[in-house]
This record gives structure tokens, sequence and C-alpha cells, in this order.
């Protein structure tokens, strides 16, 4: 069980102080008291995700998207009794991701 967070610390800063932490846990894609908390507690901060780790991302999200939809299709095709033919399409749209994909990566 986590935990809960009961006591608050406040400190002052500078507007220059303020705008360096904000921007670091933005930067961080945290919140700026989880990365107050966890410089102070010495704790790994997470640094910010580059547009290659975010587009990753997303273009893994499509391919999951797709491969569940042809999964749900193939499912569906046999409890009706059916031999499940494959998809040219959708096949070729993972293809293609995949494709972009790896070059994304590779350069």
């Amino acid at each position: 069980m986590k935990a809960k967070r009961v006591h608050p610390i406040h400190i002052r800063l500078t507007a220059d102080e303020y705008q360096a932490l904000s921007q670091k846990a933005t930067s961080a894609g945290v919140s700026l008291s989880e990365w107050v908390r966890r410089a102070a507690l010495e704790q790994e901060i997470p640094s910010k995700r580059s547009e290659i780790d975010v587009n990753l991302y997303k273009e893994l999200t499509r391919i999951g998207i797709n491969i569940n939809q042809l999964a749900r299709a193939a499912n569906t095709a046999v409890h009706q009794g059916y031999c499940p033919q494959p998809a040219p399409s959708q096949w070729q749209e993972l293809y293609d991701l995949l494709k972009r994909l790896a070059l994304e990566v590779i350069g």
C-alpha cells in the first residue's frame, strides 16, 4: 500500500528559480512537486522523451490495434465455423507501419 502524502513543505523561490524548476519538471513529464520530491530524495528523475520515442510509441500502438483487429476477426470467423481468410489490406497496412517504424528507428 502506498503511503499517503500529508506533510506539505513550503519554500520560497525567486521568479527565476521557480521558472527553472517548472521547466525541468515539464521536460521530465512530471509535476513540479514530483520533480522537487525526487530531486530532494535523490531518486531518478525521468528525462524528456525524445520525438522518436513518442513516434515509436504511437506507431507501436497502431500496430497493436491492427493486430488486435486481425485476431478478433479470425476468432469471430472460427467461432462461426469458418476458416479465417487473410485480410490483405490490413496485413499490408501492418507491414507498411512496421517498415516505416524500422526506417524511423534506424534512420
